[in-house]
């Protein structure tokens, strides 16, 4: 190399390298955090078997196998920038970026250990390895900054937590293993490989702020590109399900500001593969919910009791979610992620459902149908064929908001297959949409069917409280 340049890629011209290097430290991420997700792919592409991320003292140490460094390589550790030989070496030019960024935060040091030798700089033109006999196995990285009431020091370990979601070898940070995906989902997931995409689908996306976790507010449709297992870019997608969208292939362009995919023929086919996986994710979702709502519903309400004072306030989030965890400590965080789920098939149902004799021949929209989504007024869970078929024997749907526990309570007795709904006013708009126009308040439709003076069945000559349901079927 001449002292004054070297030759970038394949240009015509020369420029000083470390005016090169400021450039790119300053430039080459739009989040200086993704330094950390560049030495996760250096590990994928030294094909380590495993990878190691811990918090120490005024820093951060990552460790992996696999491929090892050479003491040439500690020379010039970003030849994988400049090289056009080296360039080609994903493992080099990932290691390089994620050093060149890592300065970028203004550490006291930052420490590459590897070969018997450690490579010590603080900016990218001081450096020099010296002999570490204790450096032998694996790649050490550590990233130090100075302690102090006023010092800066990042944490980006959460950001690899989040972008190694897809990561096939296992990752350890601060010694506990962060299970990947589809593992890691809290919510119903489909996975799924072909043609070298690999791809998960997740029920009720993570939502932002207290309300979108009650499942009031818009429905996040986040998608998620990663290669070799990092996350390379965050989009959004235009499926007609809202669902987080996680896309795992080599053949992904990354923007120059590693912030983005690019919009070619990789991102489309990938994007085309996993559509058709959308219908699988809700009727998997939707037999979840059929199952645990018969089991954990009743558990819930043997637990608190109908007399509870709590119960009115408990309804209105069993409203969004008719399912409860075994214990009293466990209810609440319970709710919450099932109050996620069933608002999540709530607002599903409300963009995909037509009419049951229409949606027959979907499978997922049929077990959307009769999945249990809302709560009656006396605490059992509703599914829209069952109001549906309600609808269909009295022509309305009855409801009532959160207030009397029990309205008109010995009605339900003449009467237990009667749904009253309990509606609330942040419903997704699934009922409104489904039944436009047939909704009436329980108190209308008691007082247009005179109840107190005619009883129900002899008013109306209903049948056993089976007898319309298997009409129903028949037709």
């Amino acid at each position: 190399m001449e002292e004054e340049g070297e030759l970038v890629e394949s240009g015509s011209f020369k420029i000083d390298r470390a005016r090169a290097l400021e450039k790119l430290k300053s430039f080459q991420f739009a989040d200086p955090n993704s330094f950390i997700l560049a030495l996760a792919r250096a590990a994928v592409a030294a094909e380590a078997p495993e990878l190691r991320a811990d918090r120490v003292e005024n820093g951060i140490r990552l460790w992996f196998a696999g491929r090892p460094l050479t003491l040439e390589d500690l020379e010039d550790p970003f030849a994988g920038l400049f090289s056009e030989e080296d360039a080609k070496d994903e493992f080099k030019r990932q290691l390089a970026l994620g050093i060149l960024g890592a300065l970028r935060l203004e550490p006291r040091l930052v420490r590459v250990a590897a070969a018997g030798y450690s490579l010590m700089m603080d900016s990218p033109v001081n450096y020099a390895p010296r002999p570490a006999p204790e450096a032998k196995e694996g790649t050490l990285i550590e990233i130090l900054f100075d302690a102090g009431l006023f010092s800066r020091m990042p944490d980006p370990l959460p950001l690899l937590r989040e972008g190694t979601a897809m990561l096939k070898i296992p990752f350890f940070l601060d010694g506990a293993r962060v299970p990947a995906l589809p593992e890691s989902s809290p919510t119903p997931s489909v996975a799924f490989e072909e043609n070298g995409i690999r791809g998960v689908l997740t029920a009720a996306p993570e939502p932002a702020g207290m309300l979108s976790l009650l499942g009031v507010g818009a429905h996040p449709h986040p998608l998620y590109f990663y290669r070799h297992g990092v996350r390379v870019g965050v989009d959004e997608h235009g499926f007609l399900i809202s669902m987080g969208v996680h896309l795992d292939s080599a053949s992904f362009s990354v923007n120059a500001t590693h912030s983005g995919v690019l919009e070619d023929d990789a991102r489309a086919a990938a994007i085309r593969t996993a559509e058709p996986r959308a219908a699988e994710l809700v009727e998997k979702t939707a037999a979840l919910q059929i199952e645990r709502a018969a089991k954990d519903l009743r558990g819930f309400l043997s637990i608190y009791g109908l007399g509870s004072k709590k119960v009115p306030a408990w309804l209105r989030l069993l409203g969004r979610a008719p399912l409860v965890g075994k214990t009293r400590k466990e209810d609440i965080a319970r709710l919450q992620l099932e109050a996620r789920v069933c608002s999540w098939l709530r607002h599903t149902a409300r963009q995909i459902l037509t009419d049951p004799l229409r949606d027959a021949a979907f499978p997922e929209r049929l077990m959307l149908w009769n999945c249990p989504l809302f709560v009656s007024a006396t605490g059992r869970p509703l599914s829209l064929m069952q109001l549906h078929r309600q609808y269909r024997r009295i022509g309305c749907v009855p409801f009532t908001e959160p207030g009397a526990l029990y309205p008109d309570a010995w009605v339900f007795r003449f009467e237990p297959f009667l749904h009253v709904v309990w509606k609330l006013d942040d419903d997704d708009g699934c009922l409104n949409a489904l039944f436009k126009g047939k909704l009436k308040t329980w108190g209308a439709v008691a007082a247009a069917w005179d109840i107190v003076r005619i009883p129900l069945r002899w008013r109306f000559g209903l049948k056993d409280k089976d007898f319309y349901d298997r009409q129903a079927e028949e037709a």
